[in-house]
């Protein structure tokens, strides 16, 4: 070999060895977030935004548990709904918005940790994402077995909007 080709490689190896190693995933892996998700099957009130600004989000499994229905603010006018499924191994939600849209997120691992489920966007229908209004990122606290926090962002006109917080107790049966 040429000495050209032989440093060639010495340094390809030499910069393979002092390159930082990769970030391991913070948060768990998407099906163990599935089953945090299952975990919170039940009626869950409290506050949303300010304390007095009371709100409520009931979490259900169905579909022979492969989904998680997530209604906010159930029994009203702005009632919503979320579904929560594994799509070919990825944690995934479509939002059914009183917006009368439906935006997709995934779940963003990197950004999550042992106890907080974060959720990015991934288009959806229904709306423009330059243009309408839409949620568009979102994240749930699991604090413990009674106590949760949701927060949830909006976009308009292409930038973000309003962030909606969730600040909530599960109800005991």
């Amino acid at each position: 070999m040429k000495p050209i080709v032989i440093s060639l490689i010495a340094l390809a190896l030499s910069a393979s060895v002092h390159a930082a190693p990769p970030k391991p995933p913070v948060g768990p892996d998407s099906a163990a977030a599935f089953e945090m998700l299952k975990s919170l099957a039940g009626e869950w009130r409290g506050n949303v935004g300010k304390p007095g600004n009371p709100g409520g989000i009931d979490y259900r499994v169905t579909a022979g548990g492969s989904v998680v229905m997530e209604t906010l603010f159930p029994g009203t006018d702005h009632e919503m709904i979320s579904m929560y499924f594994l799509n070919r191994g990825e944690l995934m939600l479509t939002h059914y918005c009183a917006a009368g849209n439906q935006p997709e997120m995934l779940y963003d691992r990197k950004h999550s940790g042992s106890d907080e489920l974060a959720f990015k966007f991934d288009g959806g229908r229904g709306f423009s994402m330059r243009d309408d209004l839409h949620i568009h990122n979102g994240a749930i606290k699991l604090h413990d077995a009674r106590h949760i926090e949701a927060e949830w962002t909006s976009w308009n006109q292409g930038k973000p909007g309003a962030t909606h917080h969730f600040v909530l107790t599960r109800v005991a049966k």
